[in-house]
């Protein structure tokens, strides 16, 4: 097997798409889906599907994930006990999952302080849609879930609800001239002023 491949495969599912994969590693979508291609027909089984302009992982791709997670957690864990062999200070490592829903610049500022402790801390962010997230939490992959909604108390994970925040924003809209003739709800664009009975998006997390 070629874990080059295997790693394109699990930092796309993780990341939710090819696009966002393809930031991350800094390779172009069509490279990107060159390499996931080979691993499927090496393994004779599709990974993903479409669904609309969206990837999801199939039956196969989940159970390849569950794998490929442990294969690079281990890898990590080599890392670590490697330095910590050679006098290296050791590394706390801090998982954390960031739901698709949240402003990332939000998410900076909430987790910026764990890198200031005494300890070193190697922080491993992933961002996905946050039921996909809570199964990673109740399987120990996650230390902490970053969401705009709190868990179901329906969900069976052992896990804990705490508000952080709370922020108000502005819906957008688009200037004037872009709007169709006789609507209200336009498309696309920039600020307006909310109506008197306020149309503004309540964000928690």
């Amino acid at each position: 097997m070629n874990f080059k491949h295997l790693h394109y495969f699990w930092v796309t599912a993780k990341a939710g798409g090819i696009m966002r994969a393809g930031e991350q590693l800094h390779t172009t979508p069509q490279t990107l889906s060159g390499q996931i291609k080979l691993l499927e027909e090496w393994l004779g089984r599709k990974l993903f599907r479409k669904n609309g302009r969206n990837l999801e992982l199939t039956e196969d791709g989940h159970l390849a994930l569950g794998y490929a997670d442990q294969i690079f957690t281990l890898g990590e864990e080599l890392e670590a006990a490697v330095r910590q062999a050679h006098g290296g200070r050791r590394l706390l490592d801090f998982r954390v999952g960031v739901a698709d829903s949240v402003t990332k610049s939000i998410a900076y500022r909430l987790l910026e302080p764990a890198l200031s402790v005494a300890e070193p801390v190697r922080m491993v962010c992933s961002e996905g849609k946050f039921p996909d997230l809570l199964a990673q939490l109740a399987l120990n992959r996650l230390d902490l879930v970053l969401a705009d909604a709190p868990m179901s108390k329906r969900i069976n994970v052992k896990a804990f609800n705490h508000a952080l925040g709370r922020t108000t924003m502005p819906e957008p809209l688009p200037p004037a001239d872009s709007r169709r003739p006789g609507l209200g709800a336009p498309a696309t664009g920039g600020l307006a002023d909310p109506p008197p009975d306020s149309s503004a998006h309540h964000w928690r997390v």
